[in-house]
């Protein structure tokens, strides 16, 4: 029985495959940290694992983050215009799974704010972050940019907190996680 060689198109999407297989694991390797980034939008406090953030600018200091465009978190950005990013230590890095998913359970009382079983405090906006991290930074909303998957946003930093200036800062190398590509 004759073997018959790969066709020219066999070969064309192996090598698209190998591409895309490539381009993904490029992506992942750009350094990212993990934070929790926190809104309140009519009295429902949410927290949503993110990693795409930077700093653009330093005057006025502004950060950029993208949010995927179906999120509730891009809802509450889009009405309340304010944010507080919690900046968290390696030892927090089980916070993170939690708040990956949209849904959350919240009790939320004027003494108490529980999110998914862990206590936070509330910004002045109302917006929620974690007391034990690294530090928090408060902002509001500047403008935001549409993509198919994401909206970008950028937001000018109000106020900033550090709680503790010792410790490692959790990023994406530090789980076995990955986002993008």
């Amino acid at each position: 029985m004759e073997q018959s060689e790969p066709s020219k198109e066999t070969s064309r999407d192996q090598e698209e495959l190998t591409y895309l297989r490539d381009q993904r694991r490029l992506l992942w390797s750009l350094p990212t940290g993990l934070y929790l980034l926190g809104t309140n939008y009519d009295k429902a406090p949410h927290l949503m694992t993110t990693s795409w953030v930077s700093q653009v600018a330093t005057s006025p200091k502004i950060l950029m983050f993208s949010v995927e465009a179906s999120s509730k978190t891009a809802r509450n950005l889009d009405h309340t215009k304010t944010f507080a990013l919690s900046i968290l230590k390696t030892a927090q890095r089980s916070l993170i799974r939690r708040y990956v998913k949209g849904d959350q359970v919240v009790n939320f009382t004027e003494d108490l704010l529980e999110i998914e079983g862990n206590t936070f405090s509330l910004t002045s906006n109302l917006d929620p972050f974690v007391p034990d991290g690294v530090g928090v930074i408060e902002g509001q909303i500047q403008s935001k940019v549409t993509f198919e998957s994401h909206f970008v946003f950028f937001g000018e930093v109000t106020n900033m907190a550090l709680f503790d200036s010792e410790c490692d800062v959790l990023s994406m190398a530090d789980t076995k996680m990955n986002y993008g590509g």
